[in-house]
């Protein structure tokens, strides 16, 4: 409760009281394995206009996720949906991840029988549709839009990594650089110095980031600043001959094609849509094998923060690129970027919209159908009963 109070100023803009609050294991917003060990969590509800929650775990005390009433509510009809974060199927990893795979699978695989449906129809002449009403405007969107939607499906696939496809590798490269463990005594005697160090006031967290049997901390202030500090709490900012040796660490014998600080985004280093965290200048380490492996290091403390090889340079364009049109520097650029998605997002709901409709409506004349055909056997069962009249 007093984790919940000492942060809502910071959340909500003002001073507020808890009017709720309880314990779960998981919920809608927490299903996550993302949460998987700060459980078990703490909700607390505040009186503010906005309806917060704040999650605090009750393992590391740490403030996991807040939630607004607005956010909830737009969530059931966004990514709830969009991804089938359902609670109860979430909370089975495995399961969700393969009706996830095999749903977008046969999405994709009934989309690509639409577009060959549609050409396959086209005409010559001043009408291209053989079709009239709901089916006509359902064959020129599909005409259209088909493809966006196949393209769509498809990268949707392959934002689950369906069988290990374009996983990519790596994911050791802070081990190589922080070298083997160092004993405690060594983290003992300088948190003590660290414990009284002016230097440190208003920072609000402190982590560790030992190197190569070196011990440092990083002290991170609310406003971004980032410091890196030796063992003995004395500012100690990363030098580019250390970047270029843990640019050897990472590369593990193999040679480097180039090395250096990046003062703008790359192909694959760059700000998304909706995003504004990235850190620039980064320092860029290309290496000469075959998947010309990229590592970036933040320049502030050293540690590597993204790693791009052949497997992950394929994921970036066929799900980065298809999925968000993300292909040049210039479609990021807003509101361009938001205005093009919703023309975009707008013609997807007339194919699958129309779809959609046409396939409720063709179910309940089917159905209607049968149910007439029920009637008229049984009628005609009911009529063979019946005794004959006499002669």
């Amino acid at each position: 409760r007093a984790i919940a109070l000492n942060v809502a100023p910071r959340i909500t803009g003002r001073s507020a009281k808890i009017i709720s609050a309880d314990i779960l294991d998981r919920d809608q917003w927490t299903v996550a394995e993302d949460y998987e060990f700060e459980r078990p969590l703490y909700r607390f509800g505040l009186d503010d206009d906005r309806h917060t929650q704040v999650y605090v775990s009750g393992s590391s005390g740490d403030v996991v996720l807040f939630t607004t009433r607005a956010e909830r509510f737009w969530n059931w009809f966004g990514a709830v949906p969009h991804w089938l974060y359902f609670t109860q199927l979430r909370s089975n990893g495995l399961l969700w991840s393969k009706i996830i795979i095999w749903t977008s699978i046969a999405g994709g695989f009934l989309t690509l029988i639409g577009l060959y449906i549609g050409i396959s129809q086209l005409r010559r002449g001043p009408r291209i549709s053989p079709y009239r009403g709901w089916n006509y405007w359902h064959h020129l969107a599909g005409l259209v839009f088909g493809v966006l939607t196949l393209t769509w499906v498809v990268s949707g696939t392959i934002s689950m990594n369906p069988w290990g496809f374009l996983e990519g590798g790596g994911g050791n490269e802070r081990a190589a650089v922080g070298g083997d463990p160092l004993p405690w005594s060594a983290w003992r005697d300088s948190l003590a110095r660290l414990k009284d160090d002016a230097a440190l006031a208003g920072a609000v967290s402190i982590t560790s980031a030992p190197e190569n049997g070196r011990l440092f901390w990083l002290a991170r202030w609310a406003n971004g600043r980032v410091v890196r500090l030796d063992d003995g709490g004395r500012v100690a900012p990363v030098a580019p001959a250390e970047l270029s040796r843990k640019a050897q660490l990472v590369a593990n014998g193999r040679a480097i094609a180039s090395q250096g600080l990046m003062t703008a985004e790359d192909s694959y280093y760059y700000r998304t849509p909706g995003s504004d965290r990235l850190t620039l200048p980064v320092y860029r380490v290309v290496l000469a094998d075959a998947a010309r492996t990229r590592y970036y290091f933040d320049p502030r403390d050293g540690l590597p923060i993204g790693r791009i090889d052949a497997d992950r340079r394929g994921y970036r364009w066929l799900f980065d690129g298809l999925h968000r049109l993300d292909f040049f520097a210039w479609l990021r650029w807003r509101p361009l970027w938001d205005a093009l998605m919703l023309l975009l997002l707008v013609g997807g709901i007339a194919v699958t919209g129309s779809g959609s409709y046409l396939a409720v409506r063709r179910i309940g004349r089917d159905m209607r159908s049968v149910a007439a055909s029920l009637r008229a056997r049984k009628s005609s069962a009911a009529a063979s009963l019946r005794p004959a009249p006499p002669p």
